[in-house]
């Protein structure tokens, strides 16, 4: 993951670097702030290398440097829209799909949105209009905290990163705060503190310097389709399939080592067997399990890798890691989240970090497919 963070009364970028500083867990491969001073806008990135891991220098601009982008996320499509891009005589300095974005918006505006597979938050800045663009994809897989004042506008991908430039909104929401007790995480688009608020998933936010006018709009809702009472149920199977394979193919496509998280439950193994066809080389597989308690897949997670010929890995996690890991990584966390898999998805992710630089997991499945106890 990347992080991104823009202010636009920031004119030498002091402020956006600050946000990046505490951003750099996020991306630590590279670092990048593009000012314009004329209009006081900056937009800066801390950037984790995935695609065109020498030549993906973030912010990124267009031909002429008019058009620059900061994105955070991936985009699964972006080799068809390069060859489509091209062929419309747009000429590109990269492989990175980030470079897509500066070019579609050069074609298309602020419609681009529509062109892009894939889990982004992006902010793109149009210095001859004087426009800020800040978008984030359907799902919103990929965060976006906001705060306005006096017509000016700060951003950035984590609530932490924005109150280091904006200490005096550091004032919980009583009402956040209740929402938490009750769902266990803080619904959007609220956030924890007053004066934040986050860009829900499927919108987009649109500034400009001329009045410090900004308006949100959202761009994307899922579609209200029934199935038919006749409609057969083979098909539809069919489809499922096709598509849960085409997505994670698409998710393989990477310029670094790329595993999977095997939990041994049927949704990372629906993945890991999925990624192990489409894979090119041998795939490597992460487990973790506990010293204590009932809760513990790594039998059945040995035993699917061991199907699958994978380069398995597995940890265990003790109750003194437990103990000590858990206070640190709720202190890190930008807003309280009451998910059991924290502490252990995050061991998880530390020990593979070594050996691949992204990861698919099962997570989404039960809400995809209502695996949830009802």
């Amino acid at each position: 993951m990347c992080g991104i963070a823009g202010r636009t009364d920031d004119p030498d970028g002091s402020a956006v670097r600050a946000m990046c500083a505490k951003l750099r867990h996020r991306g630590p491969d590279d670092e990048g702030v593009h000012s314009d001073r004329a209009a006081g806008v900056s937009i800066g990135i801390r950037r984790l290398a995935v695609m065109d891991v020498e030549g993906g220098h973030q912010p990124l601009s267009n031909e002429d440097g008019s058009v620059w982008v900061s994105f955070n996320g991936e985009i699964y499509n972006h080799a068809q829209l390069r060859d489509e891009l091209r062929a419309r005589g747009h000429v590109f300095k990269t492989s990175t799909d980030t470079e897509v974005i500066v070019h579609l918006y050069e074609e298309y505006g602020e419609a681009l949105v529509h062109a892009l597979e894939g889990m982004f938050g992006l902010a793109l800045w149009d210095e001859r209009r004087g426009r800020l663009l800040i978008a984030r994809d359907r799902f919103g897989e990929k965060p976006m905290f906001l705060h306005e004042h006096d017509g000016e506008l700060t951003f950035a991908s984590e609530l932490t990163a924005l109150l280091a430039v904006t200490p005096q909104l550091r004032e919980l929401d009583p009402a956040a705060i209740d929402a938490f007790f009750v769902f266990a995480y803080v619904p959007g688009p609220g956030t924890i503190v007053r004066g934040v608020r986050q860009l829900p998933p499927g919108h987009m936010l649109t500034w400009e310097r001329a009045g410090g006018r900004s308006r949100e709009q959202r761009w994307w809702s899922a579609g209200e389709r029934e199935i038919a009472p006749h409609e057969r149920f083979e098909p539809l199977v069919a489809e499922a399939r096709r598509l849960f394979k085409e997505s994670v193919r698409t998710r393989l496509v990477a310029d670094v080592p790329v595993g999977v998280f095997l939990s041994g439950g049927v949704d990372s193994t629906l993945v890991a067997v999925a990624a192990a066809e489409e894979s090119s080389q041998r795939l490597q597989t992460f487990t973790i399990g506990y010293d204590v308690g009932a809760v513990n897949e790594t039998a059945q997670a040995r035993h699917t890798a061991s199907f699958l010929g994978s380069e398995h890995h597995e940890l265990t996690l003790t109750q003194e890691q437990v103990a000590a890991r858990a206070p640190q990584l709720l202190a890190e966390i930008d807003q309280p989240l009451g998910d059991r898999a924290l502490v252990p998805l995050n061991a998880l992710s530390e020990f593979a970090r070594p050996r691949v630089t992204v990861a698919l997991g099962g997570e989404g499945a039960d809400e995809l497919f209502g695996g949830y106890p009802r």
